[in-house]
């Protein structure tokens, strides 16, 4: 095999460092590993990337590392943030002795990065991609939102349980710009059968099987369907946004002390 990447950095920049209204702060600073091979033919790589809190207040850092280290699916010993993603890198590397049916290379990566940092809450992204040999890569992402007063995830339960099915019809509302859908087209048309529900003669959609919703900078809730999960391939991901105003009434009320 022929060495032909390797690369390790820790960048120096400030990701992240606000603090406004007596709001609780966070410095982040991002540690970066990929590595690769090639044989001649096909090309072996991973790339780890990942934002770690470095510096500010200790429990809601605490937090946020403890997630970042779920979704890594690592070990941190102490501050030596590199290392560890330097680990998770050679982890993920994929290169199996004899490649059987490939038509590309083995590429897989995992990046978690600071989506955005307000004066409430801060928000956490996490994109995993793989591509074993195929034409055709495979990727999941998801989202989490710290309040910052007390560490707490918007999860699914800041969203009222008796309001399912505004919620349903929300996303039901937003899936056209979703799925880039052009005027006129017939939603459901564009949608996997078995994601469908019927109220009352009216569409409707499931909820995501893995239902972890997450604010953005703009205050909107974000809910995620996986790769086919509610469409073909061809769509991806379905990020449906939900724009703050129309989320607000449907939260809870632990839910609207992240606003």
């Amino acid at each position: 095999m022929k060495k032909i990447l390797i690369l390790i950095g820790a960048a120096t920049c400030v990701l992240s460092a606000c603090c406004q209204g007596g709001s609780k702060e966070l410095i982040f600073k991002n540690f970066k590993d990929s590595i690769g091979e090639t044989d001649g033919k096909y090309v072996y790589s991973s790339v780890a990337s990942i934002d770690f809190p470095v510096e500010g207040d200790k429990k809601l850092a605490k937090t946020v590392r403890e997630w970042i280290l779920t979704y890594s699916q690592g070990k941190l010993h102490g501050d030596n943030y590199q290392k560890y993603v330097s680990n998770v890198a050679k982890k993920i590397f994929d290169k199996p002795d004899s490649p059987k049916d490939a038509k590309g290379n083995y590429e897989n990566s995992l990046e978690i990065n600071l989506l955005c940092d307000t004066t409430k809450y801060l928000t956490l992204t996490s994109l995993v991609y793989h591509s074993a040999g195929t034409w055709y890569g495979a990727h999941k992402s998801v989202g989490a939102t710290f309040r910052k007063s007390d560490g707490k995830i918007f999860g699914k339960e800041m969203i009222d349980s008796t309001k399912s099915l505004e919620l349903k019809r929300l996303i039901v509302t937003h899936l056209p710009e979703a799925l880039c859908i052009e005027d006129g087209k017939n939603v459901a048309d564009c949608l996997n059968k078995d994601a469908l529900e019927d109220a009352d003669g009216a569409l409707l959609i499931k909820l995501p099987g893995s239902f972890m919703p997450y604010i953005d900078g703009d205050g909107n809730v974000v809910v995620t369907y996986g790769l086919h999960e509610i469409a073909s391939y061809d769509y991806g991901e379905v990020e449906v946004l939900i724009p703050k105003g129309e989320i607000l009434p449907l939260l809870t009320d632990d839910g609207k002390m992240f606003y």
